[in-house]
């Protein structure tokens, strides 16, 4: 029995090695362990030299790096490489730049040189950035001119590069004028260096030359990706070959509840190159914000050779485009032998389109379900259409979207809710949609080759294509305003849809049996909120010197979050350390190891819903001297492994 106990003690240590905690900060030492804020790490760079596949890694809010992250340690597929964050303030920032101060005037009028040593001319031709200036948040891309004699620069943010020295036109002196001018010098914040099973949580990565978010090329078959909660953005030039802010091809792979904007050419690049031919499968890119970005606002998914990409996942995301440059929102395409597979869209809002909303090129199966579609630039001129298909597509099913379009004629007749240059129509099936165009002589539908079609002829359109045999007839849904999607009572789309099998809107609403259609379900009047969840604490009775087995009980109406929270003041909550528990509700049962000893700590448990956050009781434990450990109750609990009596304490 004694041999059983090491056994399965040694084996647990094994565990436990395998998933450490460090920790990294600015003013911290790369001499110091790294297990705890008041030994963390200081650059990126060592912390990664450091960790094994499956630790964890946090970065202080607040704190900026500048330099690459370069991964160096796969996890899991049980236990994932964490980089996330801890304490209190903005997400930690890696950047990809140098911030240029200490500015003098040059003698040409307005022309300011930096005594910042920038090593690397941002515009390098191949990669390329442009310079990025910050005033107290509001970031404005700048505009570089080939250097002569400065007399090139004549607008502000206009920029040039010489002999390591920054020049930038600005009325005033720009360290005053500005927040930070930040300066590209790397090709990469995060760069995956063929790593699997990583997860990336609450980061805030900017200003790089290539990509925030970096896989090696050309790809190759890797797996485990989770990207979430992260702020990406200003990469690159616009319009750059290579300005993206992630490029990656990982299957099960999920990209969710992340900001990414103003990327030079393509927020999400999963482009496979002809020479390659893998596997993709189960990517899901989720409540996220896709906005102002060049080229494809969105998920730019291209099969360029033999590989097979199948079950990719688009829903519940925003789509916008703030200011006008020609632009994508998701861009589909195989061009080869290969085939793209199993492609569903929905739950998706995509506003004032400055291109193509969605392209289907030559995909097979796909199901483009609830999503609505509203608005148009003012200034686009060309033809473009809300869902746009070329190629061979086979199996597309279209159900129960809002195509709004307020093209004026006199600008751009010709975009279209619908536009196929598709080689047949045999594989395109439309029904219970609803159109509307603001000017009656924008077309709703172009089928290029056989006829193009305005709302007065939805009958010659629904007898030469065969679709929407179901739909209503093209009118107003009533949205409740230019920038509220949800509808007003009466609108035609409410109850005309068809159900899809899709349980929530993109609210997080349920969908009524017979739902509307588009993104958002009809609700006269909003469900009643949950109860609060039912929470208990229980006092812990495993402990050791520096962990503890924590236990307690959480149950309720769709629990979003359940788990401990502990610190060394009375009554922690959220903002205090968490540990979550994954398993069923009921009894809680959590291992947690970043005690320290000859401290006490208070605990309890939480449960969290849509709405609230339930605490249980508040218990206390204190790690003493020597490994001598009490309860909440007041009783010894052990010392060096032993238990602990009045007799030998």
């Amino acid at each position: 029995m004694k041999k059983l106990i090491i056994i399965l003690l040694f084996l647990f240590s094994v565990v436990l090695q395998a998933q450490t905690k460090y920790y990294v900060k600015n003013g911290g030492s790369d001499a110091a362990s790294g297990l705890d804020d008041d030994n963390a790490w200081e650059t990126l760079t060592y912390a990664m030299s450091q960790i094994a596949g499956g630790d964890s890694l946090f970065l202080n809010e607040g704190d900026t790096w500048r330099e690459t992250m370069t991964i160096s340690q796969s996890g899991t597929s049980d236990a994932y490489t964490y980089i996330g964050n801890y304490g209190t303030g903005a997400r930690p920032l890696i950047l990809g730049s140098i911030q240029a101060t200490t500015w003098t005037e040059t003698g040409t009028a307005n022309v300011w040189e930096s005594a910042t040593v920038v090593p690397v001319n941002p515009y390098n031709p191949t990669p390329a950035a442009e310079v990025f200036f910050d005033e107290s948040g509001a970031i404005t891309w700048g505009v570089y001119h080939v250097y002569s004699d400065l007399s090139e620069l004549t607008e502000e943010y206009d920029w040039t590069w010489n002999a390591d020295v920054l020049y930038v036109y600005a009325a005033t002196d720009p360290d005053a004028r500005y927040t930070s001018v930040e300066a590209p010098q790397r090709d990469n914040g995060i760069y995956f260096n063929n790593k699997e099973y990583l997860t990336f949580d609450s980061l805030d990565v900017r200003y790089c030359q290539v990509a925030c978010f970096r896989e090696t090329y050309p790809s190759s078959e890797l797996e485990g990706l989770v990207i979430k909660y992260c702020n990406i953005s200003h990469v690159g030039i616009k319009e750059g070959n290579s300005s993206f802010g992630g490029t990656f091809w990982h299957s099960e792979c999920y990209f969710q509840n992340n900001d990414i904007h103003n990327c030079g050419r393509r927020a999400i690049s999963l482009n496979v190159d002809a020479a390659v031919s893998i596997t993709l499968d189960s990517i899901f890119i989720e409540n996220n914000h896709f906005y102002d970005c060049f080229h494809t606002t969105g998920p730019d998914i291209a099969n360029q050779g033999g590989s097979v990409f199948t079950t990719f996942v688009i829903r519940n995301n925003l789509f916008d485009q703030t200011t006008f440059y020609a632009t994508n929102y998701i861009y589909t395409e195989n061009t080869s032998t290969g085939s793209l597979n199993d492609f569903q869209i929905y739950n998706n809002i995509f506003k004032n389109a400055c291109g193509k909303a969605i392209t289907m090129a030559s995909v097979q199966t796909s199901i483009i379900y609830n999503n609505t579609f509203y608005g148009v630039n003012a200034t686009l001129t060309t033809a473009q259409g809300f869902l746009w298909y070329t190629g061979t597509n086979t199996g597309s099913v279209v159900r129960n979207n809002i195509f709004y379009n307020n093209s004026v004629y006199a600008t751009n007749q010709y975009y279209n809710s619908v536009f196929s240059v598709a080689a047949s129509l045999d594989g395109l099936d439309l029904d219970y949609n609803l159109y509307y165009n603001t000017d009656a002589d924008v077309k709703i539908v172009n089928i290029l080759g056989t006829g193009y079609y305005k709302q007065a002829e939805w009958a010659a359109m629904k007898a030469a294509t065969g679709w929407e045999a179901n739909s209503p007839t093209p009118a107003d849904p009533t949205f409740v305003s230019a920038v509220d999607y949800h509808l007003q009572a009466g609108s035609p789309a409410i109850a005309a849809g068809y159900g899809v099998g899709i349980a929530l809107d993109y609210d997080g609403s349920l969908f009524a049996d017979v739902p509307a259609i588009g993104a958002l379900e009809y609700n006269v009047t909003p469900p009643d909120p949950p109860a609060p969840p039912h929470v208990h604490t229980y006092v812990a009775t495993t402990v050791r010197a520096i962990w503890a087995f924590l236990s307690g009980y959480a149950d309720g109406t769709s629990l979003t979050a359940k788990g401990f929270v502990y610190s060394t003041s009375p009554n922690p909550t959220l903002a205090d350390a968490v540990v979550y528990y994954s398993g069923a509700d009921g009894p809680l049962l959590v291992f947690v190891m970043s005690f320290k000893g000859g401290t006490t700590y208070y605990y309890r448990a939480f449960g969290t819903n849509a709405t609230t956050t339930s605490y249980g009781e508040n218990y206390i434990f204190t790690m003493r001297a020597f490994g001598v450990i009490t309860n909440g109750a007041g009783k010894y609990i052990m010392s060096g492994g032993k238990a602990i009596t009045e007799d030998n304490k």
